[in-house]
C-alpha cells in the first residue's frame, strides 16, 4: 500500500509531530511511505525519519504559471484559514505547491497532520484515495474559522483520528457528516534502547513547556510542603518557556534552591526519564499525554492531575499511576509522599506502568491504522460504536498481562549510544553506519601534551550483549584517571583513514548519579558524557587529589552558609580554613576560620560584610576553597559527583541583598549607602563561586 503524509516540516520536530514520524517509520517496514513536507528543502537533516521513507520537499517544486512567483510569495494563503496558527507561515506560493502535489498524488492513503493541511486534503486530494485527518489539537481549542472549514469540507474526509476518546466524542457530536469515521488511536511511543528505571534515584521529574498550561507553580508549591521530610530528594523540571524567571523567583521565595531545579529544554527525554524514580504532571490540559507515556515506558509511577483529555484515559489510579484533582496542592503533596516514602510502592506501580505502556508500542498502533486503512479502501463503513469497541479491545490496559522482560530494540544504523555504568565506566557504541574500529577522544585543553591530546579506545564486543549489536569502546575507571581534568570531543574512524565526530544520539548517564557513593577515600576521578550545543558527543572529566563536595547552601541575615563533605586524601584535620580569592585584579585573598567539621561533613559560614569591606569594583567574582591545615593545600569547593556536566545552567541560587554603610567605590562616591547583592553560583566547571554586585 502506498501511504503519503503531508506535513509542514520534519526537520524541526516537537512533541506533536514526533509521534507521527514514529508511526510513519513503523508503517514503512510494510508499506511504501512518503512524507511530503511543505517547508523543508532537499538535504536538510531529518534525524527522526527512517531511511526507508522518501522525503518530498514541496518548496522545490517548479511552478508553471503566468503570474510572477515573487508576487505570490508576498500574498497570504488562500487555503489555510486565517485563524489557524500556521497561517502566517503560508503564502500563495505554498498554496500552489500543496495544490499541485495533492491533485496529482497517486497514493492509496493520504494523511494530513495539521488542521490547515487536513482541509487541503479534504478539498484537493483525489476521490479514489483514502483520506485521513490526524487531529492533534482538541476540538474545543480549535479556532472558529478552522471548525467552520471542518464542517464545510470534512464530508470528503474518510476518517478523523484523535488521541483521546473524549476528543473523538466531541468531534462526532460537532461533525455530523454521513459515513465519516471518527475514532481515537493513541500516540505511538517506541521503547527505548535503555533499561527501565530502578526507581531508586531519589529524583522526581516533570517535562513540558514552562507555561501557564503546565502549572509548574502548583507543582513547586506542592513540593515545598514535603521537601523538609525528604531532604535528599530533588525535583527536576525539564523544559523552556516564558515563565522561567517567575518560577525561579518562586523557588527562591520558598527556599527550594537546594531541592528544585529547572533543567532547560531536553530533547529527547527518554534517557532523563530513566534517571528518575517518579514522574509528575500538573498540567491543566493535556491533549496528548506524550510525557506521561514516555515516563511509563521508562518504568516510572506517574502522578498526574486529572485534567480533561489524556491522563484519565492513560492512567489507572493506584495501579500504574495516580490521578489527583486539578490544582489541588494538598492532593499532589500526598501522592508524592506516598511514592517517595515507599520504595516497594514505587517499584510495584512503576512495573505496572511499564507493562501498560506496551499498548503504545508503534507496532500495536500500526495494526490499528492498517485495519482502518483496509476498511476505508475496501469501501466498508463500520459503525462508529463497533469500530470504537474494536479499537478499545486493542488498547485496553487490562489486557497487558504480566510485566514483560526488558528486550531492548536494536539501535538504528545512524544511532550512537553512550551509557555510564554503576562503577563509572563509560561505554560508547558508534553508529552501525560508521563501521568504526575505535573511539578517539581529543582534548580541548591547549596545554595538553601532543602524545596525550588524542586517546584511542578500541571497539570490542561487550560480553552479554546481543550478537546483532555493534562493538563498543569502554572507558573504565583507570582510563578516566588518565583523562584528568578537562573536556573531550569524541570521534570514530570511518574505515578509510579519516575520523568522524560522533553525535549524541542517546546518552544514558544514570550511572553517574552514583558517583558520590563510589568516592570516600583516595583521589577523586569522575567523568560525565553529554551533548554539546551542536548535538555532538563530549565528555567532561575531573581528577582531584582533594575535593570538597557541596551538599547545600543556606542563608542567614548577614551570611551565607555552605554545607558539604570532604572527599579524597585529606589530612587529620578538624577545622580547615575557608579561603576566598578574588578573580579580578587586584587579586585578594580572604581567610575565614568559621568552619565546623563533623567526621567527613562540614559547614562554613561566609560573612557577607567581609566581602563588602574588600569590594572595590561594581562586580566581583570570588572563588571558594578549603585549606587543609596539615598539608596547607587549597581544595576547590564544588559539586561534581553526579550526572551534570555544567551545573551553571541548571542550579540557580538566590541573592542576599544588604546595605553597605561607609563603602568607598572606585567609580563614584555617594552619601547614600549602596545596596549590594551577594549570590553563590556554580561555574561552568561545577565549582562554587560568589558574585558580589552593586545594585543600581
Amino acid at each position: 500500500m502506498k501511504i503519503t503524509y503531508i506535513v509542514e516540516t520534519v526537520s524541526r520536530t516537537d512533541e506533536t509531530i514526533r509521534p507521527v514520524l514514529h508511526l510513519a517509520n513503523t508503517l514503512a517496514t510494510s508499506h511504501d511511505v512518503r512524507i511530503a513536507s511543505v517547508f523543508d528543502r532537499r538535504g536538510e537533516a531529518t534525524p527522526d525519519v527512517s531511511s526507508q521513507i522518501a522525503i518530498l520537499p514541496l518548496s522545490e517544486t517548479v511552478l508553471q504559471t503566468d503570474d510572477p512567483v515573487n508576487e505570490w510569495s508576498r500574498q497570504p494563503s488562500e487555503l489555510i484559514p486565517p485563524d489557524e496558527p500556521s497561517y502566517r507561515h503560508f503564502t500563495r506560493v505554498d498554496d500552489e505547491h500543496v495544490r499541485r502535489f495533492l491533485t496529482r498524488c497517486d497514493s492509496d492513503v493520504i494523511i494530513g497532520t495539521s488542521p490547515g493541511l487536513n482541509l487541503c486534503v479534504a478539498r484537493l486530494a483525489p476521490e479514489r484515495a483514502a483520506k485521513v485527518a490526524l487531529e492533534r489539537r482538541p476540538y474545543d481549542e480549535t479556532p472558529a474559522g478552522v471548525r467552520d472549514g471542518m464542517r464545510a469540507h470534512y464530508g470528503r474526509i474518510d476518517a478523523v483520528v484523535t488521541h483521546t476518546e473524549a476528543d473523538a466524542a466531541a468531534r462526532r457530536e460537532a461533525l455530523e457528516h454521513p459515513g465519516l469515521l471518527t475514532l481515537a488511536i493513541p500516540n505511538a511511543v517506541p521503547a527505548t534502547s535503555f533499561p527501565p528505571s530502578h526507581t531508586d534515584s531519589r529524583i522526581v521529574m516533570a517535562s513540558g513547556q514552562l507555561s501557564d498550561a503546565n502549572r509548574y507553580d502548583v507543582l513547586i508549591r506542592s513540593y515545598a510542603r514535603i521537601a523538609a521530610s525528604f531532604p535528599d530528594w530533588q525535583l527536576r523540571i525539564h523544559g523552556a518557556g516564558p515563565l522561567r524567571r517567575d518560577l525561579l523567583r518562586l523557588i527562591s521565595e520558598l527556599g527550594l534552591h537546594n531541592h528544585v531545579f529547572l533543567m532547560g529544554r531536553t530533547d529527547p527525554m527518554h534517557a532523563e526519564w530513566a534517571k528518575a524514580s517518579i514522574a509528575v504532571s500538573t498540567s491543566q490540559r493535556d491533549p496528548f499525554g506524550l510525557s506521561l507515556v514516555q515516563a511509563m515506558r521508562a518504568g516510572l509511577p506517574v502522578i498526574a492531575t486529572d485534567c480533561p483529555a489524556a491522563p484519565g484515559e492513560i492512567i489507572r489510579h493506584g495501579v500504574d499511576g495516580y490521578l489527583v484533582p486539578l490544582h489541588d496542592i494538598e492532593a499532589i503533596s500526598r501522592a508524592l509522599t506516598v511514592c517517595m516514602g515507599s520504595p516497594a510502592q514505587r517499584k510495584s506501580v512503576g512495573a505496572s506502568a511499564y507493562a501498560t505502556s506496551r499498548r503504545f508500542d508503534p507496532e500495536r498502533i500500526k495494526d490499528q491504522y492498517q485495519d482502518l486503512f483496509a476498511k476505508i479502501t475496501a469501501g466498508r463503513r463500520t459503525s462508529i460504536a463497533r469500530l470504537a469497541k474494536f479499537t478499545q479491545s486493542l488498547i485496553d490496559p487490562r489486557q497487558t498481562g504480566t510485566v514483560p522482560a526488558f528486550n531492548p530494540p536494536l539501535p538504528q544504523a545512524g544511532s550512537t549510544t553512550c551509557t555510564v555504568g554503576a562503577d563509572g565506566t563509560i561505554t560508547i557504541r558508534p553508529a552501525l553506519s560508521h563501521r568504526g574500529q575505535a573511539v578517539y577522544l581529543r582534548s580541548r585543553r591547549r596545554d595538553t601534551p601532543r602524545e596525550t591530546s588524542w586517546l584511542r579506545f578500541p571497539c570490542r564486543p561487550i560480553p552479554g550483549s546481543p550478537r546483532a549489536l555493534p562493538p563498543a569502546a569502554a572507558i573504565g575507571p583507570v582510563d578516566i584517571f588518565r583523562l584528568g581534568e578537562g573536556r573531550w570531543d569524541l570521534f570514530t574512524d570511518n574505515g578509510h583513514g579519516s575520523r568522524i565526530r560522533l553525535t549524541a544520539d542517546a546518552i544514558d548517564s544514570r550511572g553517574a548519579l552514583q558517583a558520590a557513593l563510589r568516592h570516600h577515600h583516595g583521589e577523586v576521578t569522575h567523568a560525565v558524557p553529554y551533548a554539546t550545543e551542536d548535538g555532538h558527543l563530549a565528555i567532561r572529566s575531573w581528577r582531584r587529589l582533594h575535593h570538597v563536595e557541596v551538599t547545600g547552601i543556606d542563608y542567614q541575615r548577614t551570611a551565607i552558609v555552605v554545607h558539604g563533605r570532604y572527599i579524597g586524601e585529606w589530612g587529620e584535620t578538624s577545622a580547615p580554613d575557608l579561603v576566598l580569592q578574588r578573580r579580578q585584579q587586584p587579586r585578594t585573598t580572604l581567610v575565614v576560620q568559621d568552619v565546623t567539621s563533623h567526621e567527613q561533613s562540614f559547614h562554613c559560614r561566609i560573612p557577607v560584610d567581609e566581602l563588602m569591606h574588600r569590594r572595590i569594583l561594581r562586580e566581583e567574582n570570588w572563588d571558594l576553597f578549603l585549606r587543609d591545615e596539615k598539608t596547607n593545600c587549597n581544595s576547590r569547593i564544588g559539586r561534581l559527583l553526579d550526572d551534570s556536566p555544567n551545573r551553571k545552567l541548571t542550579h540557580r541560587f538566590p541573592e542576599l541583598v544588604v546595605e553597605e554603610p561607609g563603602a568607598v567605590d572606585l567609580f563614584h562616591y555617594s552619601e547614600d549607602a549602596p545596596r549590594v547583592a551577594v549570590r553563590p553560583y556554580y561555574t561552568a566547571d561545577n565549582d562554587l563561586s560568589m558574585v558580589v554586585t552593586e545594585l543600581e
